[in-house]
């Protein structure tokens, strides 16, 4: 007697995702039944062992997993389908497939076991994800576990493992605060955190800065961030100016490089005048203000700076009291304007000259700017961060894809 097999079939019942039901524990298989000469048995009933063994051919008892007993199955020109592990046979249970060597071995009536044994693989293993192997995601566990929807935690620590079997994630319901979650270093990315700034502030106490023609730092400030995103800066300070009837003006400036480029408008404010009234002393309110954008994380380190322009004789100009705040802001929620200088320019798709201001006062530079949106530089940085994470996950993907082919062989 001969045995053509059909593909082994593992049956899936329909699920929705409220309520995902359990893997059936059936496997359907479909034969067609011949004699020698390749023609189909005639039309009927037949007796049928189903068989699953460790081995492609032995058959002492330790070699047998599982055995459903003398089935009766129904053939039409030699075709016929039956549910393994449907009852009165005896349950399929996930156990019994962990190991990738399993064949079925089929015995029709009182003929011997029909050669060769069919090799089982790839389907009905699928019947062993209910111990979730290889899972991204759990939809329908026991009471054990969390579901995807509608399940919570009572009293208890839910604990993931790597590879390695090390313990890297931990959630445990019964604490508040830090200690609830533990994650590994750098798992959550600036773009999965939201309303999530930080902050820095110095000053320079209650001293003042002499200003000369050099730029020189009144205060400074470094911030380190974790992530690519914006550095927002805001300054204030006091000027003083005193000692001339003639010229006496100071340009303070938020900047990052020290010793300072030229004086450059908007960022620039000034205080003082090209004609002072007399030789006492006045004061002027400074507030400065700059934003910036950082592809990567890091330290960075941004300063109040100031300088005054050749003066009238006496003239004296110190800038008091200097305080600088950074906030760092993972992501724009609209616009981000400034202008720039053309050499930076190039860095961005969309750079619009703006008219040199003729007008700027002496010391101002009034070279030609652009303007340019912070956002790009943003929007860069998050591709090259999805290109990266793609590339990692295609390995990731790969390596599965490695150890589940081995551990199938």
């Amino acid at each position: 007697m001969r045995l053509s097999s059909l593909p082994v079939i593992m049956l899936l019942a329909a699920a929705t995702l409220a309520v995902p039901p359990a893997a059936p524990r059936l496997i359907n298989y479909q034969g067609r039944l011949t004699d020698a000469s390749g023609n189909p048995l005639p039309d009927g009933a037949k007796s049928v062992r189903f068989i699953i063994w460790n081995h492609a051919t032995n058959s002492a008892p330790v070699n047998e997993i599982w055995n459903g007993g003398p089935l009766t199955v129904t053939t039409t020109t030699g075709l016929f389908s039956v549910l393994l592990g449907a009852s009165p046979q005896p349950v399929l249970t996930p156990a019994l497939l962990t190991d990738t060597m399993r064949w079925l071995g089929i015995t029709v009536g009182a003929d011997p076991e029909i050669s060769p044994r069919t090799r089982l693989v790839s389907v009905p293993y699928a019947m062993n994800s209910e111990n979730a192997l290889f899972a991204d995601s759990a939809r329908a566990v026991s009471d054990r576990h969390v579901k995807l929807l509608g399940d919570t935690m009572n009293g208890a620590t839910l604990s993931m493992y790597n590879a390695a079997g090390a313990n890297t994630i931990t959630l445990d319901a019964d604490i508040v605060g830090n200690g609830a979650a533990a994650l590994p270093d750098s798992s959550i990315s600036s773009a999965e955190m939201w309303n999530e700034p930080g902050i820095v502030t110095n000053d320079n106490g209650t001293g003042s800065v002499v200003l000369t023609t050099t730029m020189q730092d009144i205060v400074t400030v470094q911030i380190t961030i974790p992530a690519a995103g914006y550095v927002v800066l805001d300054g204030q300070a006091t000027g003083w100016i005193s000692g001339t009837a003639s010229q006496n003006c100071g340009y303070v400036q938020i900047d990052e490089q020290q010793g300072g480029e030229t004086a450059m408008g908007p960022y620039v404010t000034l205080f003082g005048s090209l004609q002072m009234p007399n030789t006492g002393i006045f004061f002027w309110p400074i507030y400065v203000t700059r934003t910036y954008y950082k592809s990567t994380a890091g330290s960075y380190t941004f300063r109040i700076e100031a300088r005054v322009d050749p003066q009238g004789p006496g003239a004296l100009a110190r800038v008091h009291y200097g305080m600088l705040r950074a906030v760092y802001i993972p992501t724009a929620y609209g616009t981000v304007s400034t202008l720039v200088p053309p050499e930076e320019a190039s860095r961005f798709e969309r750079a619009t000259p703006v008219v040199a201001d003729q007008t700027a006062p002496v010391g101002v530079s009034n070279q030609s700017m652009y303007r340019v949106d912070l956002r790009e530089l943003e929007l860069k940085a998050a591709k090259a961060q999805a290109e990266a994470e793609r590339a990692r996950r295609e390995v990731a993907e790969a390596r599965l894809k490695q150890e589940l082919e081995q551990s199938r062989r």
